[in-house]
């Protein structure tokens, strides 16, 4: 037996393995852990507080930018859905919305929302939609 036909089995099974795997793990992509799985004691309410920094000035992709901080932030959380500005589905956003340094877009929950289990039961998305820009859509389901 050549070792081209080994090889042609080979990854036939490899293939069929693979296609196999992916078909069940879709049906588990979207289940989330228990809320003991989380160290709640991490997961407080969001720190905000106003900031003395300076404004700066950056340069991204041949634009500038002046960033003019208002608040620090101190954030524990449980990122529950992601929108990447670089991303194919975000095609148009850089040139949109002109704007090169925001690169991804964060959904986040915390405190009761995770230690009540709440968001086992909820659907989150972050996406470019339309000529408007959706931070943060939860739809129970």
């Amino acid at each position: 037996m050549s070792a081209s036909l080994v090889f042609e089995r080979l990854f036939k099974r490899l293939f069929i393995l693979c296609a196999c795997m992916a078909g069940i793990l879709h049906f588990y992509k979207d289940d989330w852990p228990e809320p003991a799985y989380y160290d709640l004691d991490q997961l407080e309410e969001p720190l905000q507080t106003p900031t003395d920094r300076e404004p700066f000035s950056i340069e991204a992709n041949g634009l500038g930018y002046t960033i003019h901080p208002k608040f620090d932030y101190d954030l524990q959380g449980v990122v529950v859905s992601y929108s990447n500005a670089d991303g194919f589905t975000n095609i148009w956003h850089h040139k949109r919305w002109q704007d090169f340094i925001n690169v991804r877009d964060l959904c986040v929950i915390w405190g009761n929302n995770v230690e009540t289990g709440v968001y086992k039961n909820m659907k989150f998305k972050s996406a470019s939609v339309g000529f408007r820009r959706e931070r943060l859509l939860a739809i129970p389901g």
